[in-house]
């Protein structure tokens, strides 16, 4: 599928808008965890990307497509540069090289991985859960949803695979691969690393998150299709601090940068 196809599919479906005389897609969301009320860009060319005046106009634009809206995230590639405050980094996306990383931590006789069994299944949904609630914790106070309800939603999904790290014969952690998962813009497959999560002093939750993270490598190249996973940065901290840590340290470990949700509160003024 080709951005062509995409705009024509989303003039379909009455979510093409005009500024100035680019073509964007735009459509409400609302955040199954947080309530959060959006309008999410998912396609914004190049001329709007660099384009002061569509930046500014966005809060406006979302208030006349949605009803009392929270906030605005627009998609944007890496490539396209960085719009302007009061917009800060909501979630970046990063592709994985397919190589070894450059400094990874020294492996351990004492963790194994292996894939997960259905015994398995409540200690994935705790763990995804958990994924759910600190996604949410990093944006606006608000009423967390059923994560427990969606936690397991998620892991019933089509191709959803995922790898368990155990120590000592007890398991201390997971990484979760959605393995169906279709670019809606680009229509490219991928899998999405959706959540890696060890519960371990730092030593033992460096080496066991190598060794996860190395699994759904060798997942991904197996499927043939690229491994793409997130970061979620702290909209209470301006976008700034963990999150682009975090950012950087996977930058030296065979991982980069593809896309970011950048993100912007409605009736947040420029500073």
């Amino acid at each position: 599928m080709t951005v062509t196809d995409y705009l024509e599919m989303a003039g379909r479906a009455d979510v093409l808008r005009d500024f100035e005389g680019s073509r964007f897609v735009a459509d409400e969301q609302t955040d199954p965890v947080s309530g959060e009320r959006r309008l999410l860009v998912t396609y914004c060319p190049a001329a709007l990307a660099t384009n002061a005046g569509w930046w500014a106009a966005l809060p406006r634009i979302a208030a006349d497509l949605v009803d009392a809206p929270d906030a605005v995230l627009v998609r944007l590639h890496h490539t396209d540069g960085a719009p302007p405050r009061p917009w800060i980094r909501h979630t970046s996306y990063l592709r994985h090289s397919g190589r070894p990383a450059a400094d990874t931590p020294a492996a351990s006789d004492m963790i194994t991985v292996r894939r997960a069994v259905p015994e398995d299944e409540a200690a994935l949904r705790r763990w995804v859960g958990r994924a759910l609630v600190d996604g949410a914790a990093h944006g606006p106070a608000g009423t967390l949803g059923d994560t427990e309800e969606i936690a397991a939603g998620l892991l019933a999904l089509p191709g959803r695979q995922s790898f368990v790290a155990e120590r000592d014969a007890t398991a201390i952690g997971h990484a979760t691969l959605l393995c169906a998962e279709r670019d809606e813009v680009t229509g490219e497959a991928y899998v999405e690393l959706f959540d890696v999560l060890v519960e371990a002093d730092d030593e033992v939750r460096r080496a066991a998150t190598d060794a996860l993270t190395r699994a759904c490598v060798r997942q991904a190249t197996k499927s043939g299709a690229p491994l793409i996973g997130d970061v979620v940065h702290s909209v209470t901290d301006g976008g700034n601090g963990h999150g682009d840590r975090i950012v950087a340290k996977l930058l030296t470990q065979g991982w980069n940068p593809d896309h970011t949700l950048w993100y912007r509160q409605c009736g947040v003024t420029a500073s």
